[in-house]
């Protein structure tokens, strides 16, 4: 881990979360809809930090939030497979199924990864 990032989750928590998620959805002993759960969960946290730090009241909006995720790759300016897979991944959650996404736990990892890199490098 470089000095800025560990300076970066110093100063903002949620990305210290965010990256506890990313490394515990590469936990093979737990269930494939747990690792994509804690995936998303990696990707929701770097959305909350950037949405809050333009000044929108994350803690009054449920969770998940569409309009989040919404501010937040908008200011990322993720590439659009990203924000699709972002957003299937926000409906899965909602939906509580039981069943995994459209999307292989490497795929959703991968997105992961992007949005947390790019989250880090917003703040550096």
């Amino acid at each position: 881990m470089t000095q800025d990032r560990r300076s970066i989750e110093s100063r903002r928590p949620r990305l210290r979360t965010s990256a506890l998620f990313l490394r515990d959805s590469k936990n093979e002993a737990t269930s494939l809809h747990t690792q994509i759960r804690v995936a998303f969960e990696s990707i929701y946290f770097c959305c909350v930090e950037i949405a809050a730090s333009t000044g929108m009241p994350v803690e009054t909006l449920e969770h998940p939030s569409y309009e989040i995720v919404d501010v937040a790759l908008t200011s990322l300016d993720v590439p659009i497979e990203d924000r699709l897979a972002v957003e299937l991944l926000v409906t899965w959650t909602e939906s509580s199924t039981p069943f995994l996404p459209a999307m292989s736990v490497s795929e959703v990892r991968d997105v992961a990864a992007r949005i947390f890199t790019a989250t880090i490098e917003r703040f550096a």
